[in-house]
């Protein structure tokens, strides 16, 4: 057990490279780039797929746009692309960045946001300016059929709402990554596009 480990040895196993850096220095990637498409990239990529540079190939999708502006002006990873769109299925509501599950609307982080008019979304990532979406919506179906360069290794979700819409936007290519990585609630509406644990299951 790590309480029975010397120091020393636990500071070994926090610096110690992680594997994608292993396989990256060792150029497992020299013939195809470990792709990333990472869907709410409010902050930038997904920071554990920078681990692949320099052999990433990333595009992030979010309807920001003064983010998305911000992420480009950045280049962060090199290389990396930035769509600003909505990514969801046809018929898709663009759905309000603010809305909260239910345990959150009850939660001390919803009583301060009400209490001092705080709007995080706007504060944290568009410098308190009032946040201006995109009137664009994408399917990653259809963008990876005009990008048939494109695989999917690692899929990134985290759209605050319309998460499983994003997945559902795959289509027949659902299958297509090693691995998805979505942010989700355990509680929320029940109803069939929610973005709770047992739908997105």
């Amino acid at each position: 057990s790590l309480s029975q480990t010397p120091i020393i040895e636990i500071q070994k196993l926090v610096t110690a490279p992680s594997l994608a850096r292993i396989l990256t220095n060792a150029r497992a990637f020299s013939a195809e780039p470990f792709t990333v498409i990472d869907v709410g990239c409010t902050g930038g990529i997904l920071s554990a797929a920078q681990e692949f540079v320099p052999a990433l190939r990333a595009v992030g999708f979010d309807p920001i746009v003064a983010e998305v502006e911000r992420l480009r002006a950045a280049a962060e990873p090199p290389g990396a692309i930035f769509e600003c769109a909505l990514v969801a299925e046809p018929g898709w509501q663009t759905p309000d960045l603010r809305k909260s599950p239910a345990a959150f609307a009850r939660s001390s982080a919803a009583a301060y946001e009400a209490r001092h008019a705080f709007d995080y979304h706007r504060e944290m990532f568009n410098r308190g300016r009032d946040i201006t979406l995109t009137s664009r919506t994408v399917g990653l179906e259809e963008w990876l059929r005009a990008n048939s360069e494109w695989a999917v290794d690692l899929l990134k979700v985290d759209t605050d709402g319309n998460d499983i819409s994003v997945l559902r936007s795959l289509g027949v290519r659902l299958t297509d990554p090693l691995a998805v990585h979505v942010e989700m609630n355990f509680d929320g509406d029940l109803g069939a596009n929610s973005n709770v644990f047992s739908f997105v299951f």
